[in-house]
C-alpha cells in the first residue's frame, strides 16, 4: 500500500513517528486524524521521472486521493465513489490538512492538487515516510519533553501561533520535583492561517501579548499529565508537540529523545558564555560567527557555529558544536544533530578555540590538547602500539584516555548502554581522543551485528569459551579489535589455560590474523606474548 490510514497502521509497517501518531490514536489520544503516504510512494515515483512536473502513477494517485476523500467528507461516503460522491463533494468543503516529513512541514493545504504538491516539497527535503493530518484551527502551540541532561526534569515551551517559529525565546515551564517554574520568553512572531486564501502567514505578535504568558497554570498541568500518559504509552524520553484550539490540546507530533550520558570536561578559566542546554554532550572547535547566509561557506566540520538564530540553511556542513542566541530549546537541539546551547554569544569572538559543555551549559577557552594529538598515529613496531589501557568506569574515561595518549584505552560497554557509550566515545573523539576502542562481550554473530547500527567497528571482549569457538564467524561481521581476557578465559576450568582452552586460544588469535582484526591481552601477566601470539598487552 501506497497510504494507509492511522487507523490501519501496525508499526511495522510506517517509521516510528507516524506508527507512534497512530498508537496514541488508538488508545483515544487527541490526535487528529490522518493517514500516511510511504516510501513505495517514492520509490514508485521516481520510476516516472521524480520531477516537480512529473505526475503521480496512477496507483499511488487514487490511494493518496481516496485517503485524503475520506479526511474530508467520512470514510462512508468516500467509498460512495462515482457521480455520487461528485456529489457530495459538491456539497462540503475539502478538509485542510498538515503535510510533514522529517525536518519539513506545509500547513493549510487543501484539495488534491496541493496536497500532491506539498507530498513532492516533502520528497524534496527528505525521503522518508509522509504522515498527512487534519489541520487544527489553533490559536497556541506547546512542546513538552524531558531535560535534555537532567533526569526527572520535564519541560513545557509554548507561543502564539500554531507553530514554534525559530528567532525567539518562546515561554518555558519546568517542572521539578513536582514544583512548576515560568520564565516568559520575548514571542515577536506567530503563523496563523489566512482565512480568505487559505495561506499560512507570519504576523507581528501585539505590543501587549509579547510579555504575557500563553498558558495558564492548569494547563501547565494539563499538558504535564499528557505528556505522562503518552510516556506510559510509548516509553521514556517523548517529546510531544501540540496546538491548543479553544484550550483542548491535541497531539501533531511525538519523537523519542535520546539519552544522555555524562562526559567529564576539564575547563580553562572561567566561562565564556553560559546558558541552557538544547542538545546535550561535548564538541571542541574554532568558532566560526553566522551572521547570514553568505557565511555558510566559511563553516568546517572543525568548527563551532555560533549564531542569533538557527536555520537549517546554515547547517550544509555539519559542526562540531553549535551556540545560539535565541530559540526554542528543543527545536535548535531537534535541528542541530551536535552538542548546542542556547546562551549571549557577546564574548564569543571568531577564531577563538573553545570547548562546549553542554551538560552544565557553558562555553569555555578550549584546554590544551594532550602531546600528540593530531599526529601520526606510531607504527606498530613502536612501544606505544603494543600497550594499551582497560577501563570499565565511564566516569574515569575522560582523564584515562588523555593520560594515555596515544596508547590504547579499551573501554567495556554493552548492548544495553551502547548508546550513551558511543555518543561518550564519539564526545572524546571530537575533542582530539581518537584512542577509545569500545570493547563488548560479544557471545555470538547476531550480537556484533546489532552493535554495528550504533558502533561501526566495535572492539570484541573475549572472555567465554563460546566467543572463542565463535571466533571466525565474529571478526566476518567486521570488529577492530579482540581483547582477550586470560584471568576469566583460565577460570573456565580450574587447571586454568588447559591445553583445550589453549589450542582454541590459538585458533581464535589466528582467525583474527586472518581477517586482519588486530589482538590484545588482558591479565596473566606471566605468560609472554610468544606464548600466545598476541602483539598488544592491556593493563588496567
Amino acid at each position: 500500500m501506497y497510504a494507509v490510514a492511522f487507523s490501519e497502521i501496525r508499526a511495522a509497517d510506517v517509521s516510528e513517528k507516524a506508527a507512534a501518531l497512530a498508537s496514541l490514536l488508538h488508545r483515544s489520544f487527541p490526535v487528529p486524524d490522518g493517514f500516511v503516504v510511504r516510501r513505495a510512494a517514492f520509490d514508485a515515483f521516481t520510476q516516472m521521472g521524480g520531477g516537480q512536473e512529473t505526475a503521480f502513477p496512477d496507483d499511488v494517485a487514487l490511494q493518496v486521493r481516496r485517503e485524503y476523500d475520506r479526511l474530508s467528507l467520512g470514510r462512508d461516503m468516500a467509498s460512495v465513489g462515482g457521480r455520487a460522491l461528485d456529489l457530495i463533494r459538491s456539497g462540503r468543503s475539502e478538509t485542510l490538512v498538515a503535510v510533514r516529513t522529517r525536518g519539513f512541514s506545509r500547513l493549510n493545504v487543501r484539495g488534491h492538487r496541493q496536497l500532491e504538491q506539498a507530498i513532492k516539497e516533502c520528497w524534496s527535503h527528505a525521503v522518508d515516510d509522509i504522515v498527512v493530518q487534519r489541520m487544527v484551527d489553533g490559536d497556541r502551540c506547546a512542546v513538552v519533553f524531558p531535560h535534555p541532561t537532567r533526569d526527572g526534569v520535564r519541560l513545557v515551551e509554548s507561543s502564539w501561533g500554531m507553530f514554534l517559529l525559530a528567532g525567539f525565546d518562546p515561554d518555558l515551564y519546568t517542572e521539578a520535583d513536582g514544583a512548576v517554574t515560568e520564565r516568559i520568553g520575548t514571542k515577536e512572531w506567530f503563523l496563523s492561517r489566512d482565512t480568505l486564501t487559505d495561506r499560512t502567514i507570519k504576523q507581528s505578535v501585539l505590543h501587549e501579548k509579547k510579555k504575557v504568558s500563553t498558558l495558564a497554570p492548569q494547563e501547565v498541568r494539563a499538558l504535564l499529565d499528557l505528556h505522562r500518559r503518552a510516556e506510559e504509552a510509548l516509553g521514556p524520553r517523548q517529546a510531544v508537540e501540540v496546538v491548543l484550539e479553544k484550550g483542548r490540546p491535541f497531539i501533531l507530533q511525538v519523537t523519542t529523545m535520546q539519552p544522555f550520558q555524562r562526559v567529564p570536561v576539564d575547563h580553562a578559566g572561567a566561562p565564556l558564555a553560559t546558558g541552557e542546554v538544547a542538545r546535550p554532550g561535548v564538541a571542541r572547535g574554532t568558532v566560526k560567527v553566522v551572521r547570514d547566509a553568505s557565511d555558510v561557506e566559511r563553516i568546517a566540520a572543525a568548527d563551532v557555529l555560533v549564531t542569533d538564530s538557527l536555520r537549517p540553511e546554515y547547517l550544509t556542513t555539519t559542526p562540531a558544536g553549535i551556540v545560539v542566541r535565541a530559540g526554542s530549546l528543543y527545536r535548535v537541539g531537534k535541528t542541530a544533530g551536535v552538542p548546542a546551547l542556547r546562551a549571549a554569544i557577546a564574548g564569543l569572538a571568531d577564531g577563538q578555540e573553545v570547548v562546549i559543555d553542554a551538560f552544565e551549559g557553558a562555553v569555555y577557552a578550549a584546554w590544551p590538547r594532550p602531546a600528540g594529538i593530531g599526529e601520526a598515529a606510531p607504527e606498530a613496531t613502536g612501544t606505544a602500539r603494543r600497550e594499551a589501557v582497560f577501563v570499565q568506569d565511564a566516569g574515569d574515561l575522560a582523564r584515562v584516555a588523555q593520560e594515555a595518549f596515544p596508547n590504547r584505552v579499551l573501554y567495556r560497554s554493552s548492548l544495553a548502554r551502547i548508546t550513551g557509550d558511543a555518543e561518550l566515545s564519539n564526545s572524546l573523539a571530537r575533542n582530539g581522543l581518537t584512542n577509545v576502542t569500545l570493547v563488548f562481550p560479544f557471545s555470538s554473530p547476531e550480537e556484533v551485528q546489532a552493535a554495528k547500527a550504533t558502533v561501526p567497528l566495535p572492539g570484541v571482549l573475549v572472555d567465554r569459551l563460546a566467543t572463542l569457538v565463535l571466533m571466525d564467524e565474529i571478526c566476518a561481521e567486521g570488529v577492530s579489535l579482540a581483547c582477550f581476557d586470560l584471568d576469566a578465559l583460565g577460570r573456565i576450568e580450574r587447571e586454568g589455560l588447559s591445553p583445550a582452552v589453549r589450542k582454541l586460544l590459538a585458533q581464535a588469535v589466528a582467525a583474527c590474523r586472518s581477517r586482519g582484526v588486530e589482538t590484545a591481552a588482558r591479565g596473566r601477566p606471566d605468560l609472554e606474548d610468544a606464548q600466545l601470539g598476541i602483539g598488544m598487552r592491556v593493563q588496567e
